[in-house]
């Protein structure tokens, strides 16, 4: 999981790169670029691209981008409710990205419930979103029930674990 989280940020960070790349025109004396540590300058304008604070934002998303629920539930918690606002501030911010809601479910149940269970569970962060002014086009779902563990156990710290809905940023 934690190769899976890192490819997706490298992903990600090589996706905002490129579109930040892109120009419509070039003058060689005021849109070249100097890297100074770690920020990006444009000579003859003292500015300083939103780049890298957009990539610090879009880390910190992706390292908050799990949504927890308790056994059989699919409501959205209030310490949750933090969590999607950044998102959907992101997201009105940032039009060229939209969002994939992974819905899982612990081992319990069968695979039709579980299934059934996730969905549930992505819908409701979608609508939760959705209530914050983010388009339906924006936001994908998918069910995975009881299919990729988070943890693998037979205890309730693994079922707390698997019981969520994990938001992927998409870059379009």
């Amino acid at each position: 999981m934690k190769m899976k989280k890192n490819v997706y940020d490298f992903i990600l960070l090589i996706s905002v790169i490129a579109i930040a790349s892109c120009s419509s025109h070039k003058n060689n004396d005021d849109d070249q670029s100097i890297i100074n540590s770690g920020k990006i300058i444009e000579k003859g304008s003292n500015n300083i691209s939103y780049l890298e604070d957009d990539i610090v934002q879009i880390q910190k998303l992706q390292k908050n981008n799990i949504i927890y629920f308790g056994l059989d539930k699919y409501d959205i918690c209030s310490n949750s409710t933090r969590v999607l606002t950044s998102y959907a501030s992101f997201l009105h911010k940032h039009p060229s990205y939209r969002l994939t809601v992974e819905g899982h479910a612990d081992e319990r149940g069968t695979p039709e419930y579980n299934i059934s269970l996730g969905e549930r569970r992505a819908n409701a962060v979608k609508m939760y979103l959705q209530g914050n002014g983010i388009l339906s086009e924006k936001i994908s779902i998918i069910s995975y029930g009881k299919e990729k563990p988070a943890l693998i156990g037979h205890d309730e710290i693994a079922y707390s674990k698997n019981r969520r809905a994990v938001l992927l940023l998409i870059s379009d």
